[in-house]
């Protein structure tokens, strides 16, 4: 549940701020640099009535993102997403769901490392372009 919570914030953030590029903004040959820090607040002092007592502080699993075209959807709001992407939203691997990418479709993979604890930060880097212009 708390994957599925923060990939779809995720997704809602990266969807509010809408195409990162249009060709009239840039020229096809354009390439950008974007740099993506996640940062964790999960700690007993911001959620002291929320914080288990009993489990483990919270984890996050490595960041994994892909820059892509607009004809490349991993998933949909609403609907099931396939086995490949749930096995790395539970379970934090990418081996499954990266085999099944269409690869012409993908500029740049990144990665960032797990945060171990509840609160942390974890960052990667990522080229976009006016063809592949979705994160």
């Amino acid at each position: 549940m708390k994957s599925t919570l923060l990939l779809l914030t995720i997704s809602f953030i990266l969807a509010a701020f809408g195409p990162v590029l249009s060709s009239a903004q840039c020229s096809p040959e354009s390439l950008v640099f974007y740099r993506l820090t996640v940062y964790t607040f999960w700690s007993q002092q911001a959620f002291p009535k929320h914080f288990p007592d009993t489990r483990p502080v919270a984890q996050w699993t490595k960041l994994y993102g892909i820059s892509h075209t607009e004809n490349l959807t991993l998933f949909q709001v609403g609907r099931l997403a396939d086995k490949s992407l749930q096995t790395f939203a539970e379970l934090g691997k990418t081996e499954d769901f990266e085999s099944t990418l269409n690869h012409s479709q993908v500029l740049s993979t990144f990665y960032a490392p797990p945060i171990r604890k509840g609160v942390g930060l974890t960052s990667s880097s990522f080229f976009v372009n006016a063809e592949y212009s979705k994160v």
